[in-house]
Protein backbone atom coordinates (compact mmCIF):
# COMPACT_ATOMS: atom_id res chain seq x y z
CA UNK A 1 0.00 0.00 0.00
CA UNK A 2 1.07 3.68 -0.99
CA UNK A 3 0.74 6.47 1.29
CA UNK A 4 0.52 10.00 -0.40
CA UNK A 5 2.37 12.54 1.05
CA UNK A 6 1.89 16.43 0.85
CA UNK A 7 4.97 18.29 2.22
CA UNK A 8 4.03 22.09 3.29
CA UNK A 9 7.59 24.25 3.81
CA UNK A 10 8.74 27.31 2.59
CA UNK A 11 12.64 26.35 3.38
CA UNK A 12 14.13 24.98 0.23
CA UNK A 13 16.99 23.13 2.35
CA UNK A 14 14.60 21.79 4.42
CA UNK A 15 12.38 20.44 1.85
CA UNK A 16 14.72 18.57 -0.10
CA UNK A 17 16.20 17.06 2.94
CA UNK A 18 12.29 15.83 3.91
CA UNK A 19 12.74 14.08 0.11
CA UNK A 20 15.52 12.81 1.16
CA UNK A 21 14.07 10.63 4.04
CA UNK A 22 10.35 10.02 2.77
CA UNK A 23 12.21 8.87 -0.63
CA UNK A 24 13.78 6.02 1.14
CA UNK A 25 10.44 4.65 1.81
CA UNK A 26 8.72 2.32 -0.38
CA UNK A 27 5.16 3.17 0.78
CA UNK A 28 5.42 6.50 0.50
CA UNK A 29 4.65 8.71 -2.32
CA UNK A 30 5.61 12.53 -2.53
CA UNK A 31 2.55 14.08 -4.43
CA UNK A 32 3.47 18.03 -4.02
CA UNK A 33 5.72 20.27 -2.37
CA UNK A 34 3.99 23.20 -1.50
CA UNK A 35 5.95 27.03 0.34
CA UNK A 36 2.69 28.83 0.39
CA UNK A 37 -0.05 28.03 2.90
CA UNK A 38 -2.69 29.69 0.65
CA UNK A 39 -1.65 27.34 -2.15
CA UNK A 40 -2.90 24.11 0.38
CA UNK A 41 -6.48 23.78 0.53
CA UNK A 42 -6.94 24.25 -3.25
CA UNK A 43 -4.12 21.35 -4.13
CA UNK A 44 -6.47 19.13 -1.58
CA UNK A 45 -9.79 19.94 -3.49
CA UNK A 46 -7.84 18.52 -7.01
CA UNK A 47 -5.57 15.65 -5.26
CA UNK A 48 -5.65 12.59 -2.91
CA UNK A 49 -3.54 13.18 -0.02
CA UNK A 50 -3.29 10.89 2.64
CA UNK A 51 -1.12 12.83 4.88
CA UNK A 52 0.48 16.51 5.03
CA UNK A 53 4.02 17.42 6.58
CA UNK A 54 3.37 21.14 7.92
CA UNK A 55 5.36 23.67 8.95
CA UNK A 56 4.11 26.48 11.35
CA UNK A 57 5.90 29.75 9.27
CA UNK A 58 4.39 29.86 6.16
CA UNK A 59 3.73 32.97 3.60
CA UNK A 60 0.59 33.03 2.73
CA UNK A 61 -1.80 31.13 5.57
CA UNK A 62 -0.21 30.06 8.79
CA UNK A 63 0.34 26.24 9.67
CA UNK A 64 -2.05 26.89 12.79
CA UNK A 65 -4.97 28.67 10.81
CA UNK A 66 -4.01 25.64 7.94
CA UNK A 67 -4.81 22.94 10.20
CA UNK A 68 -8.02 23.98 11.69
CA UNK A 69 -8.93 24.64 8.21
CA UNK A 70 -7.79 20.98 6.52
CA UNK A 71 -9.76 19.24 9.61
CA UNK A 72 -12.88 21.09 9.15
CA UNK A 73 -12.79 20.83 5.30
CA UNK A 74 -10.92 17.49 4.59
CA UNK A 75 -11.93 14.39 6.62
CA UNK A 76 -8.99 11.91 6.45
CA UNK A 77 -6.32 13.75 5.85
CA UNK A 78 -4.08 13.43 8.55
CA UNK A 79 -1.77 16.21 9.47
CA UNK A 80 1.84 15.85 11.49
CA UNK A 81 3.34 19.21 11.94
CA UNK A 82 7.13 19.56 11.50
CA UNK A 83 8.48 22.47 12.66
CA UNK A 84 11.49 24.44 14.83
CA UNK A 85 9.06 25.90 17.26
CA UNK A 86 8.72 23.96 20.57
CA UNK A 87 6.16 26.41 22.09
CA UNK A 88 3.42 25.69 24.52
CA UNK A 89 1.27 27.99 22.35
CA UNK A 90 1.93 26.38 19.02
CA UNK A 91 1.43 22.65 20.31
CA UNK A 92 -1.88 23.31 22.19
CA UNK A 93 -3.00 25.13 19.21
CA UNK A 94 -2.21 22.39 16.84
CA UNK A 95 -3.28 19.67 19.37
CA UNK A 96 -6.90 22.04 19.52
CA UNK A 97 -6.96 21.69 15.59
CA UNK A 98 -7.34 18.01 15.52
CA UNK A 99 -3.85 17.18 14.26
CA UNK A 100 -2.33 14.09 14.62
CA UNK A 101 1.51 14.92 15.70
CA UNK A 102 3.72 17.66 16.09
CA UNK A 103 7.55 16.71 15.68
CA UNK A 104 10.35 18.83 15.73
CA UNK A 105 13.16 19.63 12.89
CA UNK A 106 16.42 18.64 14.62
CA UNK A 107 14.31 14.60 15.04
CA UNK A 108 16.49 12.08 13.49
CA UNK A 109 15.31 10.25 10.35
CA UNK A 110 13.99 7.26 12.30
CA UNK A 111 11.92 9.33 14.75
CA UNK A 112 10.45 10.92 11.66
CA UNK A 113 9.31 7.90 9.83
CA UNK A 114 8.01 6.25 12.71
CA UNK A 115 5.70 9.36 13.48
CA UNK A 116 4.21 9.57 9.86
CA UNK A 117 3.58 5.79 10.03
CA UNK A 118 2.06 5.82 13.27
CA UNK A 119 0.09 8.98 12.34
CA UNK A 120 -1.19 6.68 8.83
CA UNK A 121 -1.96 4.16 10.93
CA UNK A 122 -4.66 6.06 13.24
CA UNK A 123 -2.05 7.43 16.36
CA UNK A 124 -1.25 10.61 17.64
CA UNK A 125 2.31 11.30 17.88
CA UNK A 126 3.83 14.25 19.98
CA UNK A 127 7.38 14.38 19.82
CA UNK A 128 9.01 14.05 23.37
CA UNK A 129 10.00 17.44 23.86
CA UNK A 130 6.53 18.43 22.62
CA UNK A 131 5.26 16.45 25.40
CA UNK A 132 7.38 17.96 28.01
CA UNK A 133 6.84 21.82 26.43
CA UNK A 134 3.03 21.00 27.07
CA UNK A 135 2.84 19.28 30.51
CA UNK A 136 5.12 21.96 31.81
CA UNK A 137 3.10 24.55 30.41
CA UNK A 138 -0.25 22.56 31.71
CA UNK A 139 1.21 22.63 35.13
CA UNK A 140 1.94 26.10 35.46
CA UNK A 141 -1.43 26.69 34.12
CA UNK A 142 -3.43 24.72 37.25
CA UNK A 143 -3.60 21.54 36.37
CA UNK A 144 -4.21 19.37 38.71
CA UNK A 145 -1.93 15.98 39.30
CA UNK A 146 -2.72 15.07 42.06
CA UNK A 147 -6.15 14.04 41.85
CA UNK A 148 -6.69 10.39 42.12
CA UNK A 149 -8.09 8.29 38.94
CA UNK A 150 -10.69 5.54 39.39
CA UNK A 151 -9.10 2.39 38.39
CA UNK A 152 -12.00 2.00 36.18
CA UNK A 153 -10.79 5.70 34.45
CA UNK A 154 -7.56 4.61 34.42
CA UNK A 155 -8.15 1.62 32.02
CA UNK A 156 -10.76 3.85 29.76
CA UNK A 157 -7.90 6.42 29.82
CA UNK A 158 -5.48 4.09 28.90
CA UNK A 159 -7.84 2.63 25.87
CA UNK A 160 -8.90 6.26 24.58
CA UNK A 161 -5.24 7.63 24.38
CA UNK A 162 -5.02 4.52 22.37
CA UNK A 163 -7.11 5.45 19.82
CA UNK A 164 -10.18 3.70 20.63
CA UNK A 165 -13.56 5.40 20.27
CA UNK A 166 -15.79 5.68 23.55
CA UNK A 167 -17.84 3.15 22.01
CA UNK A 168 -15.02 0.48 21.42
CA UNK A 169 -14.08 0.96 24.91
CA UNK A 170 -17.47 0.60 26.13
CA UNK A 171 -17.17 -3.00 24.33
CA UNK A 172 -13.91 -4.17 25.85
CA UNK A 173 -14.73 -2.98 29.21
CA UNK A 174 -18.41 -4.39 29.12
CA UNK A 175 -19.83 -1.22 29.70
CA UNK A 176 -22.44 0.83 27.93
CA UNK A 177 -21.13 3.73 25.83
CA UNK A 178 -23.32 6.38 28.40
CA UNK A 179 -21.05 4.87 30.82
CA UNK A 180 -17.90 5.31 29.12
CA UNK A 181 -18.69 8.61 28.08
CA UNK A 182 -19.29 9.76 32.11
CA UNK A 183 -15.99 7.83 32.94
CA UNK A 184 -14.59 10.13 29.58
CA UNK A 185 -15.58 13.41 31.23
CA UNK A 186 -15.28 12.60 34.43
CA UNK A 187 -11.06 12.00 33.09
CA UNK A 188 -11.51 15.31 31.69
CA UNK A 189 -12.80 17.51 33.88
CA UNK A 190 -10.78 15.84 36.74
CA UNK A 191 -7.28 16.85 35.39
CA UNK A 192 -8.80 19.70 33.72
CA UNK A 193 -8.13 18.29 29.91
CA UNK A 194 -9.13 20.74 27.52
CA UNK A 195 -8.91 17.67 24.71
CA UNK A 196 -8.13 14.11 24.02
CA UNK A 197 -4.90 15.12 22.88
CA UNK A 198 -3.73 16.59 26.15
CA UNK A 199 -5.12 13.55 27.62
CA UNK A 200 -3.12 11.38 25.29
CA UNK A 201 -0.41 13.55 26.06
CA UNK A 202 -0.64 12.76 29.64
CA UNK A 203 -1.00 9.15 29.34
CA UNK A 204 2.26 8.43 27.69
CA UNK A 205 4.33 10.96 29.27
CA UNK A 206 3.24 9.50 32.78
CA UNK A 207 3.72 6.38 31.80
CA UNK A 208 0.26 4.41 31.94
CA UNK A 209 0.52 3.45 28.07
CA UNK A 210 3.14 1.24 29.20
CA UNK A 211 1.85 -0.60 32.08
CA UNK A 212 1.60 -4.32 31.63
CA UNK A 213 -1.48 -6.04 32.19
CA UNK A 214 -3.20 -3.68 33.10
CA UNK A 215 -5.94 -4.01 30.36
CA UNK A 216 -6.46 -7.95 28.74
CA UNK A 217 -7.26 -8.82 25.54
Amino acid sequence: MSYNILIVEDHLIVKDGIKLVLESEDELTIVGDLHNGADVLPFLKKNKVDLILLDINLPGVDGLTLATQIKEQFIGVKILVLTFYNKAAFIKGIAESGAEGYILKNSSKDEVISAIFKVLNGENYFSKEATNTLLKSMRRQGTNYEVKLTKREIEVMILLASAYTVNEVADKLFISAHTAETHRKNIMAKLKFKNKAEMTLYAKENGYLDLPGTIED
